[in-house]
């Protein structure tokens, strides 16, 4: 088990779904989501979590607005 660096990613959808991702190489992480679209326009806020091999954890958040 490794002392330090990123162990994975939690990715909070805003929709109530979680991703956890593990986390290789910032290059090469990806996370794929659909939303499920009404007729009128939606809005989510994403949170994406690093966690590290200690358990450490901060989370960056951005807000996405979605015309139908």
């Amino acid at each position: 088990n490794r002392a330090w660096g990123i162990q994975q990613l939690e990715v909070d959808w805003g929709d109530g779904s979680t991703d956890f991702v593990p986390f290789e190489d910032a290059a090469d992480t990806v996370a794929q989501h659909e939303y499920t679209m009404g007729t009128t326009t939606a809005t989510w806020t994403i949170t994406v979590t690093a966690i590290d091999f200690l358990g450490a954890r901060t989370s960056l958040s951005r807000t996405i607005r979605m015309l139908p």
